[in-house]
């Protein structure tokens, strides 16, 4: 040991032996209980920030970045260091802690930090090891937590923990985009959402501008998601609601008649910008309500509709509503239309151009799509960098190929 400045934390039984020689490193290698794993300090924290135009920063620590750099993720042991660091740079804003091995432990003493020093207002820890003991930590602190942003998907925290979250955000007036994807939720959590966003209940959340609710658990041995009932528990809360403007609702297994239900009353909602229903079970009929709807003054400015079941049927519905609606984002790519579909889905922008972004490949589409789309780029009517389709010819024959075209 004579080499080696031996350092001693108590938060867990961690023993961190740093050696001399390499004291002037962002990272260190460190004993605990026999494994070999990596210490990280300050420097290397600030080595993961990125300032910000209004001269504040965002830290990075994505989970998939860190390994390939020091092959781990971060652990709960490791929050101490990170509140340390944020202690000594006020000007840190936003924390990226996605994909990570952090669990309750960890989140709670971030949680912990956030309320005592509140100048983080955005923090992304989704996919960590959060479970239902961190989420009622939350629950216990939620008025006091002043984050605009909190991300907390693909943490299996569970009915119980996804009911808190809902509970919390009913006494919380500060944040404004929560993301709850993916975390083993049932129809029973679900109602606590839709509940606490409705304003003719006494207490309400006023605050909240962006919901992902994506991904609940809608099979298994013992329970069956009931998403007509869903359904009319969102459109009522839409028809009330007076603050949400992104709303995210993948894999539901919505049907036509779950649209049809929920309309009924989403129609007099008067602030939602963005919807998004892609990866469900909507085919023509849902098209047609929700083209209806366009057309009758919706606020709506962006519908994603991916990975459904709509054919020319619904597509041309769309079109007649598109060009006298306010939607400047549309998706929908891998359904079930062709040529004949598209083609009139194209002819209506042409009409009067105000999309920004058009996601159509997946589709049964060719030469005829891809004609009109290169007579449209030609003319300046389409942007290649707004359109997820670019083509290609083989044989005289045009084809289109996938390209990534540009988010807003």
């Amino acid at each position: 040991m004579e080499d080696t400045d031996v350092e001693i934390d108590r938060y867990g039984l961690l023993t961190i032996a740093i050696p001399k020689s390499r004291s002037n490193s962002t990272i260190d290698t460190i004993s605990y209980s026999s494994t070999h794993v990596v210490y990280i300090k300050n420097d290397f924290f600030e080595s993961k920030c990125r300032k910000n135009e209004d001269d504040t920063r965002n830290l990075i620590l994505k989970g998939g970045d860190l390994f390939l750099e020091i092959k781990r993720y971060l652990q709960s042991w490791d929050a101490p260091y990170l509140r340390l660091f944020l202690k000594k740079n006020h000007d840190v804003t936003r924390i990226n802690l996605s994909y990570n091995q952090i669990d309750s432990f960890g989140f709670i003493d971030i949680i912990k930090y956030v309320i005592n020093d509140d100048h983080i207002l955005e923090i992304d820890c989704r996919y960590n090891n959060i479970t239902e003991s961190g989420i009622s930590y939350l629950l216990n602190n939620g008025e006091k937590l002043k984050l605009k942003v909190l991300q907390l998907s693909g943490n299996k925290i569970g009915n119980e923990g996804a009911m808190k979250v809902a509970l919390t955000m009913q006494k919380n007036i500060y944040i404004e985009r929560l993301e709850v994807a993916d975390i083993d939720q049932t129809e029973e959590s679900l109602i606590y959402f839709t509940t606490i966003l409705r304003t003719d209940q006494e207490y309400h959340n006023k605050s909240l501008k962006i919901l992902d609710l994506s991904r609940p658990i809608t099979e298994c041995l013992y329970y069956k998601f009931n998403s007509q009932h869903i359904a009319e528990a969102i459109g009522s809360m839409l028809r009330s609601n007076a603050s949400l403007e992104e709303l995210y609702l993948q894999k539901f297994s919505f049907s036509c008649h779950d649209i049809e239900a929920m309309i009924e009353d989403a129609k007099y909602n008067r602030t939602l910008k963005c919807l998004d229903f892609r990866c469900n079970n909507i085919g023509d009929h849902g098209m047609e309500i929700l083209s209806k709807w366009l057309q009758q003054g919706s606020t709506l400015q962006t519908l994603l509709l991916g990975h459904n079941i709509i054919t020319n049927h619904g597509i041309r519905a769309l079109s007649r509503a598109i060009s006298v609606s306010r939607i400047i984002i549309l998706d929908v790519s891998y359904n079930r239309f062709n040529d004949e579909g598209c083609s009139e889905l194209l002819y209506s922008i042409k009409k009067i151009w105000v999309l920004r972004q058009l996601q159509i490949y997946g589709n049964k589409i060719g030469h005829k799509t891809a004609k009109i789309i290169q007579q449209m780029l030609l003319s300046t009517i389409l942007n290649q960098d707004r359109i997820d389709v670019e083509i290609y010819e083989v044989d005289d024959t045009l084809h289109l190929a996938y390209r990534e075209c540009q988010t807003f």
